[in-house]
């Protein structure tokens, strides 16, 4: 008997089948591992039932196989899109930086509105924070944003 599952830390090993029995609500099958001791495993997991037929006919079929990145790339992460960025915000880059350098209390309703004003361009809260995100500046609630809304 061979283990299959590709998560399985024994995946490849084959060990020698002791019995098959039903625990725990499922078909599993007993088989003597490391050290001598008896461990068990889902039936499912193992070449001892014959291949399923769904997955004989999706083989490399899936639009993701983690087990294929895996090999490929040593990680099943997704690779960065990379690419530049599309943000209409971008070509604003130096006033926008020198604008938050000047006045960093700005929130991002206030940039949006100096944004429309200044480059009759409009935006969203989002896509400021995306921006100044993307060069290593971030916006955080501050008490005195809230009294400034209310004031």
């Amino acid at each position: 008997m061979r283990i299959t599952h590709p998560f399985h830390p024994l995946c490849g090993r084959k060990f020698e089948l002791i019995c098959r029995r039903r625990h725990w609500g499922e078909d599993r099958v007993v088989y003597e591992g490391q050290n001598g001791r008896l461990c068990t495993i889902a039936s499912a997991w193992t070449d001892i039932d014959p291949p399923d037929e769904f997955r004989l006919i999706a083989t490399g079929r899936a639009a993701f196989c983690a087990v294929e990145r895996n090999d490929a790339t040593g990680s099943i992460s997704p690779t960065p899109r990379g690419g530049r960025s599309r943000s209409p915000l971008e070509p604003h880059r130096a006033w926008l930086l020198e604008l938050n350098a000047k006045e960093p209390d700005l929130t991002l309703v206030e940039l949006a509105q100096r944004i429309q004003q200044a480059l009759g361009l409009q935006t969203t809260e989002g896509s400021i924070r995306r921006f100044f995100k993307r060069h290593g500046i971030s916006f955080k609630n501050t008490i005195s944003d809230s009294v400034r809304l209310w004031a």
